[in-house]
């Protein structure tokens, strides 16, 4: 299921009846387990909580959810915020998501636009582009170590 055409949160909801695949679900990139603080690991708490589906999942930990922490940290999370706010609000749980969900993506917009406005994207591009040439650069003008020999 990664990477399929779908939203993130209607797959999770698709896998939460099938205990052979919540038994190995791992999204964090920065543990071994799952952290329950990085923006994949928020997400996935959050959507438990929507969906009631800590029980079914015994690679998280309920403690590690906290009502109303949400991380908006790119477009697609953005998107994906967005389907999860309309389940939370139909669920009826838990009962401050909408309201976090929507202060994340306003904050995301903002930060956006402001990157946006002053081409952050393409300085950061033309930066490691600069390095990387500068790299190559410096490795071709230096004598090869297997060259000495």
């Amino acid at each position: 299921m990664h990477h399929a055409l779908a939203p993130r949160f209607s797959k999770i909801a698709r896998i939460l009846d099938k205990p052979h695949l919540m038994a190995g679900l791992r999204v964090c990139d920065y543990d071994d387990a799952n952290c329950g603080t990085c923006p994949d690991c928020v997400f996935m708490l959050n959507a438990l909580a929507v969906l009631d589906g800590f029980d079914r999942a015994p690679t998280y930990d309920r403690a590690d959810f906290v009502d109303g922490r949400v991380i908006a940290d790119g477009r697609g999370t953005r998107t994906d915020l967005l389907d999860m706010r309309a389940a939370a609000v139909a669920n009826r749980r838990p009962t401050d998501l909408p309201h976090a969900i929507d202060r994340a993506i306003a904050a995301f917009d903002r930060r956006d636009r402001l990157t946006r406005a002053l081409a952050l994207e393409t300085l950061h591009r033309k930066f490691k582009r600069w390095k990387r040439r500068r790299r190559y650069l410096r490795a071709a003008a230096a004598p090869s170590e297997n060259l000495r020999r």
